[in-house]
């Protein structure tokens, strides 16, 4: 068995372990999506004073919930300029942006770089042409 990393056993601080389990449907990747966050956050030596978690509307928007960061549930399609709003009055820290559509974050990669956005997490929906 390889050895896990401090990150890998330290992620659990940024988690709301009280709340769980979650909401979300068996097989849901947002939980593991939501796992591989806080594995960057620890990584990064991210905590609550230093980080926004900015997220949308549905599912994904639960994420906040359940991180023991500042969080801000954004209306639909409101993500990225709320999450850029923050940065822009913030001296400091890290925003992340949850919950953008792949096919939007290609499109706004460089609008992103150039708003100082640090994370960007991107769930994608499945449909009928996914590949399986």
């Amino acid at each position: 068995m390889p050895e896990l990393t401090m990150a890998e056993i330290g992620y659990k601080k940024h988690l709301k372990v009280e709340l769980f389990p979650t909401i979300w449907c068996p097989g849901c990747g947002i939980g593991t999506i939501m796992m591989q966050l806080a594995i960057v956050l620890e990584e990064m030596s991210l905590d609550e004073t230093n980080t926004v978690i900015v997220t949308g509307i549905g599912c994904t928007g639960r994420m906040g919930s359940y991180l023991k960061h500042e969080s801000v549930y954004t209306l639909h399609g409101r993500t990225l300029p709320v999450a850029e709003a923050i940065k822009t009055v913030r001296e400091s820290g890290v925003t992340v942006a949850a919950r953008v559509s792949p096919q939007n974050a290609a499109e706004l990669t460089p609008d992103l770089i150039a708003a100082g956005i640090e994370i960007l997490v991107v769930q994608g929906t499945p449909s009928g042409a996914t590949p399986t």
